[in-house]
């Protein structure tokens, strides 16, 4: 009998919930997920992980950050953000971004819709280009899925499509059930709450 190879990539794909917690967002993250999420992160680096952060996640990160009473703690996390993304465009450490700089963002958001045309097509929907994105995200909505996760839902699709499947798997690393169970490849042991 043939052996089956052993994935040994993984692409993680960071939601915001993640995002809060790894930069410590007041009312947004607590001491467990703090720990957890730093945890889980320190580990996917050390085993050389990708790890996939959609520009749409990070807007609603700063926007999170925006809401901050304290001027102090804005500036500071404003700042956390800034040198990490700076770091992410001219190393793609301790990111990758996506769609990445260079890249026009609505095409990106259009043709990663296209991807989805088949499955509406399945339905009798039948849309393509920006009809398609607004019936996904009308069908997410109806589910509780809101426009950055469904973003987070097409990059991940798009990188399981890319990549084999023999050799890696595609999470989304987010905290919320709804949008953890559209990651193309089950994960072992989530964090969700």
């Amino acid at each position: 009998m043939a052996r089956q190879p052993r994935v040994t990539n993984i692409i993680y794909v960071i939601d915001t919930s993640y995002l809060l917690e790894l930069f410590q967002v007041p009312t947004f993250s607590d001491t467990r997920g703090i720990e957890e999420v730093t945890n889980r992160i320190r580990a996917a680096t050390s085993r050389r992980a990708i790890l996939v952060v959609p520009i749409p996640c990070l807007f609603e990160l700063i926007d999170h950050i925006h809401d901050i009473s304290d001027g102090t703690v804005r500036r500071r996390l404003a700042g956390q953000v800034l040198e990490s993304v700076r770091k992410s465009v001219e190393k793609q450490k301790p990111w990758l971004l996506t769609p990445s700089p260079g890249e026009d963002f609505p095409s990106f958001f259009l043709s990663a819709c296209e991807s989805f045309a088949k499955e509406y097509a399945a339905q009798g929907i039948g849309l393509t280009g920006f009809g398609t994105c607004c019936a996904l995200v009308y069908s997410h909505a109806a589910q509780g899925i809101g426009l950055t996760d469904c973003y987070a839902v097409l990059e991940a699709k798009r990188l399981r499509e890319k990549y084999p499947a023999d050799a890696y798997k595609v999470h989304i690393w987010t905290k919320d059930k709804k949008l953890k169970a559209r990651e193309p490849d089950s994960e072992e042991n989530p964090f969700v709450v």
